[in-house]
C-alpha cells in the first residue's frame, strides 16, 4: 500500500512538472510580423517562428537590446516592435531611398544608424510648428542619444536641423551621439556648415546670398531675412557678366530648402551635362530652367505649387514628370496664357523620358512642345480646352498621342489662330490627321519644333 502511494505521488508530480513546463512555454507572447522582408531577416538570424508563421517572444526577443539588420536589402523598418526592449538598432547599407520616417520605430529605440544610403528627407523626428510671426517651436518626438547619418543627410533641413539645433549643446559636448558621414564615407560629428564643390557656382551664390556664408561654407542653420536675398533668382549664371562657367549646380538645395526663402525664378545652365542627385523644387518657384543637367532620381515637384514655366534640355535620365502638385499651372485662364507670361512647357532632347501628368484642373496652356523624346509612351491632352502653341518632334512610333478637343481658340501672334508645330513623321499619323480634318482652319502652321534633330514641316502646304 505504502509503495502504492509513492508511485502514485510520482505519476501526479510527473504529471505536476510536465504540465507546468507547457506553461512556461505556453507563456510567451506570439506576435506578426507584416514586414515580410523583416520577418526573412528575423528567421535568418534564428528567432522562433511558431506554426501559424507569428515570432513567438522569447527569451532571445525579450533580452534583445541591440539589433543589427546592416546589409539586409530592407526597404522599410516596420515591425521592430515585436522587441519589447529595443534600445539601438543598425539599419545601415540597406534599400531605404530619398526618406527615413522615424515613428515606424519602437519609442523604445534610442540608436539608430542609417548610413550607407542615399536619404534626403525625414520625418517622424521632430513637430514643428510656425506661429503668424514666423516663430518656431520645435518638439521632439522621437529623443534618441545616438543618430549615425548618411553623407545625404546634410540636405535636410527640416527635421534633422531642427533635432540638432533643439539638442546642439547636448552634441558638442558628446552626450548625444549624433555623426554624418563625410564624401568619404567618413563618420564625423554633425554640423550646420555645407560645401558648394563647384568654385564659381559657389561665387554665385556667394554674390547673390552673402548671409547664408561663413567664409566658403554655406550655413544652412541661418536664414535667409534681408529682402535681396529671399526673393533673389537662383541661378549658375554670373548676373553682372551674364555668363556661365558652371560644370555643377550641387549645393542650389541649400538655398532652396531655406525657409527664408521665396524666389519664384530658377534658372540652370552647366558647360557639360552635370547629374544632380537630389531635386526638390519648393511652392513658391514658378518658372525653372534646367539645361544639361541630368537627374537620375527625378525631379521631386511634389511641394511645386506655384509652377507654371518648365523648360528641360537634355536631361538624359529623367523618367517621368509629375506636375499634378501646381495649383495654377493650366488654371490661370485665356488672358493669362495670350499674355507675355503664359504656362509653358518645353521639354527637349530627353532620352530616357516615358511619361507626364498635368495638375487635373489644368484647361488652358501657352505652349506645349516635346521634342527628341524616344522613349516617351503617352502625350494624354485630351482635358484641356485650348492652347495657343503646340509642337511635337522626333517622337518614337510608339508613343500615343490624344489630341485636346478645342473649345476655343485664345488669341495668338497668327490671328488668333493656334499654333501646330509638327514633323513630317508627326504629320502621317492617323491621330494627327484626324485633328487637323477637324481644326485645320483654327490652326498655324509653325512653333519651335525645329531643332534638336527635329526638321518643321510645313504642313499647311499639303494638307487637303
Amino acid at each position: 500500500m505504502k509503495n502504492k502511494l509513492v508511485v502514485f505521488l510520482m505519476l501526479v508530480g510527473g504529471i505536476c512538472f510536465s504540465s507546468c513546463k507547457e506553461d512556461e512555454s505556453a507563456s510567451y507572447n506570439a506576435v506578426g510580423v507584416d514586414n515580410l522582408e523583416l520577418k526573412a531577416v528575423l528567421q535568418a538570424k534564428g528567432y522562433t517562428f511558431d506554426a501559424e508563421g507569428k515570432m513567438v517572444q522569447d527569451d532571445k526577443v525579450l533580452q534583445t537590446t541591440s539589433l543589427d539588420l546592416s546589409n539586409c536589402s530592407l526597404d522599410n523598418a516596420s515591425g521592430l516592435g515585436v522587441f519589447p526592449n529595443l534600445t539601438e538598432v543598425n539599419l545601415s547599407d540597406n534599400q531605404f531611398s530619398k526618406s527615413f520616417d522615424f515613428s515606424v520605430l519602437p519609442s523604445s529605440v534610442a540608436g539608430v544608424n542609417l548610413t550607407g544610403m542615399n536619404i534626403y528627407e525625414y520625418k517622424g523626428l521632430a513637430k514643428i510648428t510656425t506661429a503668424e510671426n514666423g516663430d518656431e517651436t520645435v518638439a521632439i518626438i522621437h529623443p534618441l542619444t545616438k543618430l549615425y547619418l548618411p553623407e545625404d543627410a546634410k540636405y535636410d533641413q527640416d527635421q534633422v536641423l531642427a533635432f540638432y539645433e533643439k539638442n546642439e549643446t547636448s552634441v558638442k559636448d558628446g552626450i548625444i551621439d549624433m555623426k554624418m558621414q563625410t564624401s568619404s564615407g567618413k563618420l564625423a560629428t554633425y554640423n550646420t556648415l555645407r560645401n558648394v564643390p563647384d568654385k564659381n557656382f559657389r561665387s554665385i551664390l556667394k554674390s547673390s546670398f552673402p548671409s547664408l556664408f561663413d567664409g566658403d561654407s554655406l550655413d544652412i542653420s541661418r536664414r535667409l531675412v534681408k529682402p535681396s536675398e529671399t526673393g533673389a533668382a537662383l541661378t549658375s549664371i554670373n548676373m553682372s557678366k551674364y555668363t556661365t562657367a558652371v560644370d555643377n549646380i550641387d549645393g542650389f538645395q541649400y538655398v532652396m530648402n531655406n525657409k527664408g526663402y521665396i524666389g519664384t525664378f530658377v534658372y540652370f545652365a552647366t558647360n557639360k551635362n552635370s547629374s544632380v542627385l537630389y531635386f526638390p523644387v519648393n511652392s513658391d518657384i514658378s518658372q525653372l530652367t534646367l539645361d544639361n543637367i541630368s537627374t537620375p532620381n527625378g525631379i521631386d515637384f511634389s511641394q511645386a505649387k506655384g509652377l507654371t514655366y518648365l523648360y528641360m534640355h537634355k536631361n538624359s535620365t529623367i523618367e517621368s514628370l509629375d506636375l499634378s502638385a501646381s495649383t495654377v499651372l493650366g488654371q490661370r485662364g485665356d488672358d493669362a496664357e495670350s499674355s507675355s507670361f503664359p504656362d509653358y512647357i518645353t521639354i527637349l532632347s530627353c532620352e530616357k523620358i516615358k511619361n507626364i501628368s498635368f495638375p487635373s484642373a489644368a484647361k488652358v496652356l501657352g505652349s506645349f512642345e516635346m521634342t527628341n523624346c524616344p522613349s516617351m509612351e503617352k502625350i494624354d491632352l485630351s482635358q484641356f480646352e485650348t492652347m495657343a502653341d503646340l509642337s511635337f518632334g522626333l517622337l518614337p512610333s510608339s508613343c500615343k498621342i490624344i489630341y485636346l478637343t478645342p473649345k476655343r481658340f485664345i488669341q495668338s501672334i497668327d490671328n488668333g489662330k493656334m499654333i501646330f508645330g509638327i514633323d513630317e513623321d508627326i504629320y502621317n499619323r492617323v491621330e494627327t490627321k484626324t485633328f487637323l480634318d477637324k481644326y485645320h482652319e483654327h490652326l498655324g502652321c509653325g512653333g519651335p519644333t525645329s531643332g534638336n534633330g527635329a526638321t518643321l514641316y510645313v504642313w499647311t502646304r499639303n494638307y487637303k
